[in-house]
């Protein structure tokens, strides 16, 4: 009995909702013929051909696909996330493959290769400052703030680390313990000397 109650409150509602969809559909094709009429008459009247029933029908050739266009060489801030997550990964084969052709000559150096993978492991690529084919990726990580080199090698940018390391050398060994490792080492260290004593 309720189920009846509900088929019989619930048939004008349906009634209702199908009437005015079937009104809305009816005002848009009326409105889109109106708007194709308006159209053929604004378009100029073409002459028509006679066809020669002697001569085949010419078909409209179909166009040529376009031929593909090569993928725009990413942005020097895009290939400073490539070399960080190749930095992070110690994929150094990766970080060449980023790098200008001198990046290994300058990564041979004394310690360069390290300082430049501890450097850049835990930093974050920003925003890329372009002039011509250089252009400078400024990372942060903590306190650290450095400006890295790229240039533009083929039309694809890369990691200029000869630039890095001139700007930013890898320390050396032989420095003192307060200039390597900061003041609380040094004291560490004159701790432990007097300790030996």
């Amino acid at each position: 009995m309720k189920v009846r109650k509900l088929v019989v409150m619930m048939f004008p509602l349906c009634a209702l909702l199908t009437v005015g969809t079937t009104a809305c559909e009816e005002k848009n094709d009326a409105e889109a013929e109106g708007k194709k009429d308006e159209a053929a008459a604004a378009a100029p009247a073409e002459a028509a051909k006679p066809i020669d029933a002697a001569k085949p029908l010419e078909m409209a050739k179909p166009a040529e696909p376009a031929a593909p266009k090569e993928p725009a060489a990413p942005p020097p801030a895009e290939v400073c996330g490539q070399l960080i997550g190749a930095v992070k990964a110690k994929d150094e084969a990766k970080v060449l493959a980023l790098s200008t052709p001198s990046t290994v000559g300058a990564l041979g150096a004394e310690g360069a290769k390290e300082a430049v993978m501890v450097a850049l492991a835990n930093v974050t690529c920003g925003a890329a400052k372009v002039e011509g084919d250089n252009a400078v990726v400024t990372v942060t990580g903590g306190e650290v703030v450095q400006d890295v080199p790229f240039a533009k090698v083929s039309d694809m940018w890369k990691f200029d680390a000869a630039g890095y390391l001139s700007k930013y050398p890898p320390k050396h060994k032989g420095k003192d313990i307060k200039e390597h490792h900061g003041k609380a080492a040094a004291k560490v260290h004159q701790l432990i000397k007097k300790h030996k004593k």
